[in-house]
């Protein structure tokens, strides 16, 4: 678990949604997002990914490379989240 402090409050968490940022450092091998991940994963914490945040990252892929085959080994271990689009309008 992991605790989290905003002002006054603390409370331990069990979910994670990363960003296209960390899981790109993670991808090219910068420790900090390979502690940060490991740590996650450790944690037993479950690590979850927007839609949109897999797109950008298969986006991003080089052609001529393995990055989309890392990528796809990535997105297969986190939890993917559907994103939909709310109408709001009735509020």
């Amino acid at each position: 678990m992991i605790l989290v402090e905003t002002g006054q409050t603390s409370r331990l968490m069990s979910k994670a949604v990363l960003d296209t940022g960390i899981l790109i450092r993670f991808l090219r091998g910068q420790s900090q997002a390979k502690d940060l991940l490991r740590k996650l994963y450790l944690d037993s914490i479950t690590i979850g990914v927007s839609v949109i945040t897999g797109l950008e990252l298969f986006v991003g892929c080089r052609a001529d490379t393995s990055d989309r085959s890392d990528v796809l080994g990535l997105l297969s271990r986190l939890n993917v989240i559907d994103v939909s689009i709310v109408n709001l309008s009735n509020q």
